[in-house]
């Protein structure tokens, strides 16, 4: 089944904190080369 809500490509929003801007955040995910995941935003099941 093909969704059209789905891209073939990754799309990762950032924004920033009280620390860094949502640019320095994105700076940090790529030099690390990961992503670091959060329960705080998820919502629902």
């Amino acid at each position: 089944m093909i969704r059209g809500d789905v891209s073939s490509r990754l799309i990762h929003l950032t924004r920033g904190n009280s620390k860094m801007t949502a640019e320095q955040v994105f700076g940090c995910i790529v030099n690390e080369g990961k992503l670091r995941g959060s329960a705080r935003d998820i919502r629902g099941g």
